[in-house]
This record gives C-alpha cells, sequence and structure tokens, in this order.
C-alpha cells in the first residue's frame, strides 16, 4: 500500500465574512456602520414603531452579509418579519418582531464568504500538487474553515479533516489534519502544564490515528513556538514534551509513528535536540530517501535558507520510506531569489501578498505491507 504523508504551514488560513471582501474597502465599511446601527438598535430596552421599521430596512438591505441566532424567545424564532411598507402590497419589505429587547435573547452572525481570493488559490494548488494522503496543516483558524476549504477549493479531496480549538496562541491559529483515510481516536494536549500551571503548547500538539488498510497511523500534528521575541526556552520546553509524550504512549520500534509540522528551528538547534536527537525517530529530508543537505531548507528568513518544517518518523516508517521532497512553487518569488531551489513559483505568484504561503510543502511516501 502507498501512503504519502506531508505537512503545510499555510501561513494564517482564516475565514472570512462577505462584510470584509470587498475589493474597495469603503464598501465595506459603510456596511459595517449599518451592522453597528442595526446593532445599537437592537440592545435598546424598548423599541419604537421608527426603530423596528428602521431595524427592518437595514436587515433587508444587509441580510446577505449576515443573519441571527435566536437562544430563546417569546415571538418565535423569526427576530425580522416581513411587513407591507405602505399599505399597498407592493412595498414588502422587514421589521423587527419584538418590541421589547428581554423578549428575546440572541445575536447578530456574520456569513462566511467561500474562499475565493488569489491567495487561497495558490495555497490549494500547492495541497493539490503534493497529494497526500494524510495532511498535517499548519495555521488554520478552526475546523469549519478546514472543512470549508476543501469544500471551495480542494473539490472535498479529504473526507476526514480535524482540529481542536486551542485558544492559547494570540491569532487564533491551530494545527489540523486533513485525511483520506478514515480518522480513529483523537487527542488533544491543550491542557498540558508546566511546574507553574502555564500551557506548554502554543499550539496543540494533536494526536490523531489514521485508519488505513494495512493498520493504524499514529500522528503527532505540531506548530511550535516562534523565534519572534526569542522562544527558545519555550520551543525546547515544547519538544521534551512531545518526547515525553512518545516515550509514554508508543513504541518507535513497532508502531508506525510521525511528529510532523512546522517546528520553527534548524535540526542542529538545542530547542529541537530532545526531538532530532532522539533514538528510534528519523527525519525523512536527512534520511536517503531525502534531498542533498543543502537542498532541505523549508523557510527563508532574511539571507538564511532553513528547515524548519518536518516529518520525523518511527522505526517501521522509516524503514519503508521510498522517496521524500520539498514542494517550495507556492512560496514568493523573493523567498526563492538567491536560493538553489531551481524551481519558479506558480504562474499568477508575484509576491508575498499572493503567494501560498512563505512556507514550502515537505511531504514522503512509503510503501507499508
Amino acid at each position: 500500500m502507498h501512503l504519502r504523508l506531508a505537512t503545510y504551514n499555510v501561513e494564517n488560513l482564516f475565514g472570512r465574512a462577505k462584510v470584509l471582501n470587498f475589493a474597495k474597502h469603503e464598501t465595506g465599511d459603510e456596511k459595517m456602520l449599518k451592522i453597528a446601527e442595526l446593532q445599537s438598535i437592537l440592545e435598546k430596552a424598548t423599541y419604537s414603531t421608527a426603530d423596528r421599521d428602521r431595524a427592518g430596512r437595514l436587515y433587508d438591505e444587509l441580510r446577505s452579509f449576515i443573519g441571527y441566532n435566536i437562544l430563546r424567545s417569546e415571538i418565535g424564532f423569526f427576530l425580522f418579519r416581513r411587513h407591507d411598507a405602505d399599505g399597498d402590497g407592493e412595498k414588502e419589505t422587514y421589521r423587527l418582531a419584538p418590541t421589547r429587547r428581554d423578549q428575546w435573547q440572541g445575536f447578530l452572525t456574520y456569513d462566511r464568504d467561500t474562499f475565493s481570493d488569489e491567495t487561497s488559490r495558490h495555497t490549494a494548488r500547492v495541497i493539490e500538487e503534493v497529494d497526500a494522503d494524510v495532511l498535517c496543516i499548519n495555521e488554520v483558524e478552526s475546523r469549519p474553515v478546514l472543512d470549508n476549504f476543501n469544500a471551495d477549493r480542494l473539490d472535498r479531496r479529504y473526507p476526514y479533516n480535524i482540529l481542536i480549538d486551542c485558544k492559547t496562541d494570540p491569532r487564533g491559529i491551530d494545527v489540523g489534519i486533513y485525511s483520506k483515510h478514515p480518522i480513529g481516536t483523537v487527542r488533544t494536549n491543550i491542557f498540558a502544564t508546566d511546574d507553574e500551571g502555564t500551557a506548554i503548547f502554543s499550539r496543540d500538539c494533536l494526536e490523531v490515528e489514521v485508519l488505513t488498510d494495512q493498520g493504524p497511523l499514529h500522528l503527532l500534528a505540531n506548530h511550535l513556538k516562534s523565534k519572534f521575541r526569542g522562544g527558545d526556552d519555550k520551543r525546547k520546553a515544547q519538544a521534551q514534551e512531545v518526547r515525553r509524550i512518545l516515550e509514554e504512549r508508543y513504541d518507535l520500534t513497532t508502531q508506525r509513528v510521525a511528529v510532523l509540522g512546522d517546528l520553527n528551528d534548524t535540526p542542529d538547534s538545542d530547542p529541537l535536540s530532545p526531538l532530532i536527537g532522539m533514538a528510534g525517530l528519523t527525519d525523512v529530508l536527512a534520511s536517503s530517501a531525502g534531498p542533498p543537505a543543502d537542498r532541505r531548507w523549508t523557510y527563508r528568513f532574511e539571507d538564511e535558507f532553513n528547515q524548519i518544517d518536518y516529518i520525523l518518523v518511527s522505526e517501521p516508517l522509516a524503514a519503508a520510506v521510498t522517496g521524500a521532497g520539498i514542494e517550495r512553487r507556492g512560496m514568493p518569488p523573493e523567498a526563492l531569489d538567491g536560493s538553489n531551489a531551481s524551481v519558479q513559483p506558480f504562474p499568477g505568484i508575484t509576491s508575498w501578498r499572493n503567494a501560498g504561503s512563505d512556507h514550502a510543502a515537505v511531504f514522503a511516501d512509503f510503501n507499508l505491507n
């Protein structure tokens, strides 16, 4: 059985509200001001007839961008009802149904847009070209975003996905898994703390069991602390915790296990030494199936080309690897200039503004028996 594993930091994949996706920011700003006006009316203790009519007209104009969620209500579960404004049956609009705020509990919601921008198209192109059976995704907002991106951009290539909202990253980014194979047991490590009670992981160390025809595959998807404002001690603590999890829960000599994701440091760094130096764990890019050492880089920072994205595998997987590589064509031209990549970005990628990501994707092929 052939299996391809991959990891890709997609660089901030967020679902966006429709109202924020206008080509001209002024249009979106105008809509947001009207949403704010509607919200201010809804927060009043009582609603006059003028309030109810104005709210209805605003909702009629904005309902392709917003909705509402009714939690409890004395007036039914329609916050706005159709209303014949002039009594002639020709100019039907909406009117706010309740007359007081205490008649209902709920809130306005924002309708989300499909992933239609140029950047997401290039991100999807990388995923399509890699065509992994199981893919670790870094920097995704939520599981609904994973699901919607799969539908909007990947033609539902992956029937299975998983992401657990971590809430410890200030940007709200997490790690997730796309899979063509069923997903079994899932375990989160967002509650792991150090001796002082501080959360160890900036994003989750997400443990996922993938059920293949040749038996289970155990994945530990990670995105370790970046080097922004230091972070070496935090990143090493995270690497040590991943190692502890491996030692406590898995047998690297008999089980198919992979640690993969953006580890945010180089193979020779001290913070990654607990993993890179761990017995029974092999970096596929550094194996005989991978590229030469000077061509293993996955990220450019200033003038340095470094490997910071990894697929680290247990002994059974290391014995089954048939090839490993890096897909850089989704990166911006400025990240490739002066490198030894010998590739050009995909057509249409002209700068970091519309690149698929500032990271390359890493992939590895295995023959599982």
